[in-house]
């Protein structure tokens, strides 16, 4: 029983100290904020051609998934 115990602590424990660090994850940085890209409509500078691929590719992927477990073939 104490085993059973000391586990579910440890566990605990780590659930808390992972979720605490995705609500902080820039506490204690101390460096300046970098300024991101400027998307340009004119001149299309700051554009990124590997989300729309991957949104491409995930929605297939998801209609494929979809389709093979909902429809008879």
């Amino acid at each position: 029983m104490r085993a059973k115990g000391a586990c579910r602590r440890t566990l605990l424990t780590g659930a808390l100290t992972a979720a605490l660090a995705l609500v902080t994850p820039d506490a204690g940085l101390a460096e300046e904020p970098t300024a991101s890209p400027v998307l340009s409509w004119e001149t299309g500078a700051g554009k990124s051609y590997v989300i729309p691929a991957a949104e491409i590719v995930g929605f297939i992927f998801g209609l494929n998934q979809f389709d093979r477990h909902f429809f008879n073939s």
